[in-house]
């Protein structure tokens, strides 16, 4: 009962690009609906699960009208992979917020975040004067270790970080995508901790020099992004190390104003007696005997006594070698600026001595 015309149609068309068509019409039908039920799996197990069921189903052969490829990987592979990856970037970000959340009640309530111990060392106080410069033998302040809650801290960040890890084993492509929001999260962490504004300079150190070297599942999902990660850190404890002794500056030098010309009784220092020999005009030797300070004026020595205090509390030795190089020569400026300035206004013969 069909036509003439009909029939040719039929024999003209190519039945398996029908077919094709067909198939791919019903695929992009069934995508949007597809997306939406993963959205009820919310962890990669259970994607994986789905995956495995649904391969039971329609199997892993090979359709040649879907260019050689199973029903599997047109269908389904591309959306559950996109419903994995944002599984595991929720995952990523719900684990960090909990850590800054954990790392700031932790730098608000305790800012002692590190113990230490005087060890043996051939460096620092021992190495500067006595028997210890010659034999190179002394003791070093080093790090005993970190307290609990920060050890604790960071022990469940590497252990949430390696149930992840081991749930994208499979995948990848997942953790290689994986890394730009891993690093965006661990910099978020540097930089909260950085800006805590409830604790010290000092400590906020501590916190970001426990992260180093970073853990082995951190580095995993950094990648070649660790080095970048690392000099951030290095950065940010710089910078909070360059503001902390700043700020130790600024009390030494309002403690210096007070010494002025008013003050002459107050800055008098005790005094000895230096005899000097010079040739006269004669030729013959003439021998003067002046009076100059045995020491420093008490407002200075107070004051860098002061300083030394506050800057023994954070266990000096403990810091970067180039941080202690630097408060020398901070204070030295401010000691010299001080007296620059001092000398010129009109002063005593007493008052300038000392």
């Amino acid at each position: 009962s069909v036509s003439e015309t009909v029939a040719q149609d039929l024999e003209d068309a190519d039945a398996d690009m029908l077919v094709q068509g067909w198939m791919l019409t019903g695929v992009d039908i069934a995508r949007d609906e597809l997306e939406e039920m993963l959205k009820f799996v919310d962890s990669v197990e259970g994607v994986k699960r789905v995956q495995e069921t649904v391969i039971e189903i329609v199997g892993d052969e090979k359709v040649e009208q879907l260019d050689s490829q199973t029903i599997w990987e047109v269908m389904f592979k591309e959306i559950t992979d996109a419903r994995i990856m944002e599984i595991v970037t929720l995952q990523l970000k719900n684990l960090m917020a909990t850590v800054n959340k954990e790392m700031d009640v932790m730098i608000a309530e305790n800012s002692d975040v590190q113990d230490f111990v005087w060890t043996d060392s051939a460096t620092d106080l021992g190495g500067v004067w006595g028997r210890g410069k010659a034999e190179k033998i002394g003791l070093r302040m080093k790090c005993w270790g970190w307290s609990t809650q920060l050890q604790d801290i960071l022990r469940q960040l590497d252990t949430s970080l390696e149930k992840i890890l081991e749930s994208i084993s499979c995948h990848p492509e997942i953790l290689e995508r994986s890394r730009d929001i891993s690093c965006v999260c661990i910099n978020k962490l540097i930089e909260n901790v950085s800006n805590s504004s409830s604790s010290s300079h000092v400590a906020r150190t501590r916190v970001l020099q426990s992260l180093l070297p970073l853990s082995p599942n951190v580095t995993k999902f950094l990648s070649d992004q660790t080095p970048v990660v690392t000099k951030h850190i290095e950065d940010k404890q710089s910078q909070l190390l360059s503001a902390w002794l700043s700020e130790q500056m600024a009390p030494f030098s309002r403690s210096l104003a007070e010494l002025t010309p008013s003050c002459c009784l107050q800055a008098l220092p005790a005094w000895d007696e230096v005899t000097i020999s010079e040739a006269g005009d004669s030729g013959d030797s003439v021998t003067s005997t002046i009076g100059v300070p045995a020491s420093a004026s008490l407002p200075l020595v107070t004051s860098l006594l002061e300083l030394s205090t506050s800057l023994h509390r954070q266990h000096p030795t403990s810091l970067p070698a180039s941080l202690l190089s630097s408060a020398n020569t901070m204070c030295l400026d401010a000691i010299i600026q001080f007296y620059e300035n001092l000398a010129t206004q009109t002063l005593t013969q007493n008052f300038a001595l000392q």
